[in-house]
């Protein structure tokens, strides 16, 4: 008992020290939530003044457009123009143009005004005491010449701001940079109240010139909003207004000046949340300052730790009452566990022993079509070897020809057959190993063409192969296994082609170091629904039931990809099939490269073809050469029939040519084309 009572005091004293944790994971994972909800709004805000002087900005921008599209705007113009803009619920609270005036002008441009109904504009500045008084000869001014609203800001008409020392520097920079800049803090002379000047340069000519000297030559004049600084504050306010959150804006380009300040809401003490986020706009680096205050914090609480912490006091409670119960059933779950490891560990000696039948079933299937791929080999070529003696004795009937010929057919059917089961158990069984030797592709080739060129002599198809000029000669693989591959892919391609083309292409990929092999046939073609049927041991399309027994493609993916490359198919029904794979591309070793340079060297070129092409016309020549490099054996034999009688020292050369050609010598071809290339003629 008193071994229960102290698990009891473990689990109650464990239960609470979760409870409190989790409490302190929710109350520091509300923390966080409310830290980032405090710098989304913060983000928010300051997005919310990027996208109103935008707005301000875009205004001036359009202003600029309309001055830069017209000769000349009057006042009524500009006052027309600007009023609507006026209008809309934006912090801007004046619109300006500023012409950039020379000395003898200025004259002419004070009587205008007067003519337009401001008896008393004269170009003004102001003296050491702020007093306005008329504007002291200087090369330029830059006076207000228009201003809307008019009525309530007429006090800054004629104000020449080149005379202000600050507004200039800021009229500078936006001259010579193109492009929209912002002052720093500036006293508006209407009202004498903080705020900040947006200038929008314009050039004479409409485009913004390209050097800095341009810039300032062709400089019209500015137009300019005017923002006063407390009009934008309460403009945010009211985009935005979120109960204990504060900001303050610094102007951080002349130091640490502050733009828009809250006094009445700066922390007396140590504020909840802050953060700092800096804007560059308009050529200036303005920085933002955000609180929040207890206001802020307790609208984004949670009683969700609180609840968390109750529950876990509860959830343990029940927990250590219900262990205390569970306890006198303890023995007894202690005995289930015994009794079902037993039967587990029965279940799983049955599972080795079925591994093991597995394992030797899988023998003895190995065993048994070793035996009797020997069985049925044995008495089946001694049937083949009669049935052709058969065939080739020249006293027998026609109709025992006949019945000789399909014993002979038959048998090398099953033969196929049983040579296709045996690959697919020795795959099966992961038996059948891929063997690398140095092959000659060449040979490979040729051997192709000269047994399928006989097949297809009767049909109405022509075999074609294409080698890219890059291709090499010799190459390390298992001869034997591409061969089957490419036999099987082009002896159905020949099976299911009744007129057309069938076509070997051969192109290496010296990037990836691969070659690539494609069977294409222009044939009946497969369905699509059928293109993954097809890789499967005995299964076979419609319309090809009996042609075969089903396994060429499944031995031939399994194969390829034991040479590290993978089979796949295009075809559309009634247009023809392409296969094709790639396998990785690797030359002999160096001593067996040598040994093979040597032996080509050895061999006997056809230089005399050369030198005789070199005999012949031109234009013959050039025809026979691309004849020749596209192993076009009709071609050639047609063009050498244009060109007799050949020139009498041509003959050598000419004559293993034609012969070439007619017996579709592409080893010959491959020669002369390498020749060619490389310059031998």
């Amino acid at each position: 008992m008193k071994f229960k009572l102290v698990i009891l005091a473990i689990v109650a004293a464990v239960g609470l020290a979760l409870s409190l944790q989790y409490y302190r994971l929710l109350t520091a994972s509300q923390d966080e939530k409310t830290l980032a909800a405090f710098r989304g709004l913060c983000e928010n805000q300051a997005r919310l003044l990027r996208d109103t002087i935008d707005d301000n900005v875009l205004i001036l921008k359009g202003l600029r457009s309309f001055y830069s599209s017209s000769t000349h705007v009057d006042r009524a113009e500009f006052a027309s123009y600007c009023a609507p803009l006026l209008a809309e619920n934006l912090p801007i609270k004046s619109l300006d143009w500023i012409p950039c005036v020379r000395r003898e002008e200025r004259l002419s441009y004070e009587e205008q005004a007067r003519r337009e109904g401001l008896p008393k504009f004269t170009f003004l500045e102001r003296d050491e005491e702020m007093r306005m008084v008329p504007a002291r000869e200087r090369p330029e001014y830059f006076p207000v010449y228009y201003r809307e609203p008019l009525a309530a800001t007429e006090k800054a008409l004629g104000f020449d701001t080149a005379s202000d020392s600050r507004r200039w520097q800021t009229m500078a920079l936006a001259r010579d940079s193109g492009q929209p800049t912002a002052s720093g803090e500036v006293v508006l002379i209407n009202d004498d109240q903080p705020g900040v000047l947006i200038l929008v340069p314009i050039y004479r000519g409409g485009a913004l010139p390209t050097t800095l000297e341009e810039r300032r030559a062709r400089l019209a004049g500015f137009v300019r909003g005017v923002l006063r600084l407390e009009s934008l504050r309460r403009h945010l306010k009211h985009l935005a207004d979120i109960p204990g959150l504060h900001f303050d804006l610094h102007d951080m380009s002349e130091g640490d000046e502050s733009l828009l300040a809250d006094p009445a809401a700066r922390p007396s003490g140590r504020a909840a949340w802050m953060l700092e986020r800096d804007q560059e706009m308009l050529g200036r680096s303005w920085r933002f300052h955000f609180w929040a205050d207890s206001e802020f914090t307790r609208s984004h609480e949670s009683r969700a730790p609180f609840f968390a912490l109750v529950a876990g006091v509860l959830i343990t409670c029940v927990v250590a009452g219900g262990l205390g119960i569970s306890l006198i059933y303890v023995h007894r779950v202690e005995s289930d566990v015994s009794l079902r490891t037993r039967e587990l560990a029965e279940v799983n000696a049955k599972l080795l022993k079925a591994r093991d039948d597995a394992e030797a079933a899988g023998r003895a299937k190995t065993a048994f079509f070793s035996n009797v791929s020997h069985e049925l080999r044995t008495p089946l070529n001694a049937i083949l070897g009669f049935a052709q003696i058969l065939e080739k004795e020249g006293g027998l009937p026609g109709h025992l020809r006949e019945y000789v010929r399909t014993i002979h057919q038959s048998g090398r059917h099953l033969l196929d057959l049983i040579n296709d089961v045996i690959d697919m158990a020795r795959l099966e069984s992961r038996r059948l190993k891929v063997e690398r030797e140095t092959m000659d592709i060449r040979d490979l080739l040729q051997n192709l063409h000269r047994m399928f060129s006989l097949s297809l002599a009767d049909k109405n198809v022509r075999f074609e192969i294409s080698v890219a000029a890059e291709t090499p000669r010799y190459i390390s693989a298992d001869a034997r296994r591409l061969r089957q591959v490419l036999i099987n892919l082009i002896g159905n391609a020949v099976k299911f082609t009744e007129r057309g083309t069938i076509t070997l292409a051969v192109m290496p990929d010296q990037r990836e170091r691969r070659l690539h092999f494609a069977v294409a046939d222009t044939g009946r073609g497969i369905p699509a629904g059928d293109l993954a049927a097809i890789f499967e041991p005995f299964q076979q399309v419609e319309g090809t039931r009996g042609e075969g027994s089903g396994l060429g493609l499944p031995i031939s993916r399994d194969i390829v990809r034991l040479m590290g490359g993978d089979l796949e198919v295009e075809s559309r029904r009634g247009e023809g099939s392409r296969f094709f794979f790639d396998i990785p591309l690797e030359g002999p070793e160096a001593d067996e490269a040598a040994r093979l340079r040597a032996a080509e060297s050895a061999g006997e070129l056809p230089l005399a073809t050369l030198r005789a092409l070199a005999l012949l016309p031109e234009n013959l020549s050039q025809a026979l050469r691309e004849a020749a490099a596209t192993q076009n054996y009709a071609r050639v034999l047609s063009l050498l029939e244009q060109g007799q009688p050949w020139p009498e020292q041509a003959r050598a050369g000419l004559e293993p040519f034609a012969q070439a050609a007619r017996a579709g010598r592409y080893d010959f071809f491959i020669a002369l084309v390498e020749a060619l290339e490389g310059g031998a003629a």
